[in-house]
């Protein structure tokens, strides 16, 4: 009986995946990857082979990633780089009064989120949800109450938490995007009890339940926030 190699096993999955793609792109299609500088080099290669055959077929690649990693499907003909500019102004300030709505924000505030995020959406998003605390909504904020880094903010955040910290350095350790039953497994030994936690993580925004027909999964509501979680424990 002839045993396969890893290579040789690694190619067939490839051939088979890529088969799949090809099956769904047969007809008019919208294929999205995001975060993609999180990709393995299985995953890149397998997206590689799949981007080179594009020109052939009816179907759409967007792909997401960190402009220190725009080039890591092969430069062609078929592929164009869109670079996203930073939030202006008021988008930031349109942002931050969406999130904290329905309470007003002052313009020292405003003021003070439009220059500490310099147009990074979740900035200016971290930045809001960290005037938001279980104890109300604090319209005023002074300069030193706004944490000048995002690190800072997250912890700020987790800090915060009551009935959840051991369960969401499970989750940390889970991935960005994890099952719920797989959770509750690894949580069973915690002093915690799961539902409570979930629902403060789920309350604080922290994790974010997918739409059907991915119900089954929760995610951090950014990579960075799992990445926060992750490299306090270290």
């Amino acid at each position: 009986m002839y045993t396969l190699r890893p290579d040789e096993v690694r190619e067939r999955i490839q051939a088979a995946l890529l088969r799949w793609l090809h099956s769904m792109s047969s007809s008019d299609k919208l294929l999205l990857v995001e975060d993609l500088h999180w990709a393995d080099p299985s995953t890149m290669s397998l997206l590689r082979k799949f981007a080179s055959t594009l020109p052939r077929r009816h179907a759409m690649l967007i792909a997401t990633t960190r402009p220190s990693t725009q080039d890591m499907l092969d430069k062609g003909s078929h592929i164009n780089v869109l670079h996203l500019d930073r939030l202006s102004e008021s988008d930031i300030r349109s942002m931050v009064i969406a999130i904290a709505a329905p309470q007003p924000v002052s313009e020292q505030t405003l003021r003070l989120i439009v220059e500490r995020s310099d147009g990074v959406p979740i900035f200016a998003a971290e930045l809001t949800r960290s005037i938001i605390s279980k104890d109300g909504f604090s319209p005023l904020l002074n300069e030193k109450a706004i944490p000048q880094s995002l690190s800072e903010l997250l912890f700020v955040r987790l800090d915060r938490l009551q009935y959840s910290r051991q369960t969401v350095e499970q989750a940390a350790i889970l991935g960005r995007e994890f099952e719920i039953s797989l959770l509750r497994a690894c949580t069973q030994d915690l002093s915690e009890d799961i539902e409570t936690a979930l629902e403060e993580l789920t309350n604080a925004q922290l994790f974010v339940h997918q739409p059907a027909p991915n119900e089954h999964l929760l995610s951090f509501d950014h990579a960075l926030v799992r990445d926060a979680v992750y490299q306090r424990m270290l």
